[in-house]
């Protein structure tokens, strides 16, 4: 960024002492009105090389970030079952699958949670669990569930 507005103050001031030459030999050439062009010219030159930098350091700007969005919506539960592949700690876990329908677009999403090591169904309320959407640009990134409905586990010894 820094090298852009150096090589925009170098063109710069190139254009103001070009500028500034080339209205003093004009000026030797004319009458005494010839005074007043030599002193806007070079600084409308310094303006136009001004320009120039500005200009380019506007293209060398990263494009701006696009708008990310992460709103909590119900999702559907489908189903919750015991896991007979995944093993922690010598425990079966549970997996809870719920599903998500967008109502902009009208697709409908699979989340899919497999770590839970107690049985989460107690704990969810009608049927539906919150889900994290991740929108990009209005665009559905990715879900994650929340898991806020869960009770705390505290560790003991």
């Amino acid at each position: 960024m820094l090298s852009f507005l150096f090589k925009g103050l170098c063109r710069s001031l190139f254009c103001f002492i070009i500028g500034f030459f080339a209205l003093l030999a004009f000026a030797t050439y004319t009458s005494h009105e010839g005074i007043y062009v030599m002193m806007f010219l070079p600084m409308a030159s310094l303006l136009v090389g001004m320009g120039w930098a500005h200009q380019r350091a506007m293209k060398a700007r990263p494009p701006a970030m696009p708008a990310t969005t992460v709103h909590t919506v119900q999702a559907n539960v489908q189903q919750v079952f015991l896991s007979d592949e995944l093993i922690i700690n010598d425990l079966f876990q549970y997996t809870l699958v719920a599903n998500w329908a967008d109502p902009q677009t009208g697709i409908t999403y699979r989340v899919e949670k497999d770590d839970f090591a107690v049985d989460p169904q107690p704990h969810i309320r009608g049927g539906k669990v919150p889900v994290q959407v991740h929108r990009v640009n209005g665009q559905v990134l990715g879900l994650a569930l929340d898991l806020s409905f869960m009770p705390r586990q505290h560790q003991g010894a």
